[in-house]
């Protein structure tokens, strides 16, 4: 009895002995890494876009409704014909649509309360470089 306890024992300090822990950096906080992978191959409105404009635009009780500003309403299933319709979209000169513009405004950006981190705006960018798909 005494023998398998002795056992036991130093198996269980050979186990702690071999685990190691490896420091690996968060690539959430790596700039490089960030930069490549915040962005999917295709960017989606339905799926990456308007999860952003229901948060920064339409729950701020700003971009919905019946006279939204600048005649923009950003709400589920508006957000598309009223981006066209506002000529809010340039697919011939992407960072030039207005929407693009709007956001990366240094004096009066939107969303109000201060503008969106560098990934969302190129995930903007890059769906108005991919043409500005209704999908």
């Amino acid at each position: 009895m005494r023998t398998l306890m002795t056992y036991t024992v130093l198996i269980g300090c050979l186990a702690l002995v071999s685990c190691r822990y490896d420091y690996m950096e968060d690539p959430a906080t790596t700039t490089a890494v960030q930069e490549t992978n915040c962005l999917p191959d295709t960017v989606r409105l339905s799926l990456h876009l308007q999860p952003l404009f229901n948060y920064n635009c339409v729950g701020t009780y700003c971009h919905s409704g019946n006279l939204p500003p600048g005649k923009v309403n950003l709400e589920n299933n508006t957000a598309y014909a009223s981006l066209m319709a506002g000529s809010y979209v340039n697919t011939s000169s992407p960072a030039q649509s207005k929407l693009y513009l709007h956001i990366m405004d240094e004096v009066d950006p939107m969303p109000p309360e201060g503008k969106m981190d560098a990934c969302k705006t190129d995930l903007i960018l890059k769906w108005l470089q991919q043409g500005a798909p209704n999908n």
